[in-house]
C-alpha cells in the first residue's frame, strides 16, 4: 500500500475518483432512508453507490389467547410463552443509495414490505 501524504484530505482526489458529486449525473438518484428499512437481500445490486449500515432486529411472537406468562421466553414448542423471532438485519436509517434512475422501481420494490410499514420502518425519500 502506498501512502499518499496531502493537505486536502478528500478521500475520493487522493484516488483520483474525482468527488462523488463529479461522478453523479441527472440519471442517477438518492434515495435517503427516513427509517430502519427491511429490505431484499440483493438490493445493493440496483445501487450505483451505497453508503449503508445495517441494525439486527428481532421481535417477540406471541399467541396471545395461548400465553400465560409474557415475562419469560420460550422455545418454539411452548405457545404459552413468548418466543423471539428470527433475527432480521435493517438498512439503518440514514443510509444513503444511489441508483440510476432505470433501477429505481427495483429498489422501491425491495424496500416495500406492508409488515414493516405498519410498525414504522421502510420510510424513505427520494430526490
Amino acid at each position: 500500500m502506498e501512502v499518499i501524504p496531502t493537505d486536502n484530505w478528500a478521500v475520493p482526489k487522493i484516488l483520483n475518483l474525482g468527488t462523488i458529486e463529479d461522478k453523479l449525473n441527472k440519471n442517477i438518484k438518492k434515495v435517503i432512508l427516513d427509517s430502519h428499512c427491511y429490505a431484499s437481500p440483493n438490493i445493493y445490486d440496483d445501487c450505483v453507490f451505497a453508503i449503508a449500515q445495517t441494525v439486527d432486529f428481532r421481535f417477540l411472537e406471541t399467541a396471545v389467547a395461548d400465553t400465560e406468562n409474557y415475562n419469560a421466553l420460550s422455545n418454539k414448542n411452548n405457545r404459552r410463552k413468548p418466543v423471539r423471532s428470527a433475527k432480521y438485519n435493517l438498512l439503518k436509517a440514514g443510509s444513503i443509495l444511489y441508483v440510476a434512475e432505470a433501477k429505481l422501481s427495483d429498489i422501491e420494490k425491495g424496500l416495500t414490505n406492508p409488515d414493516f410499514d405498519k410498525i414504522g420502518y421502510n420510510y424513505y425519500s427520494i430526490y
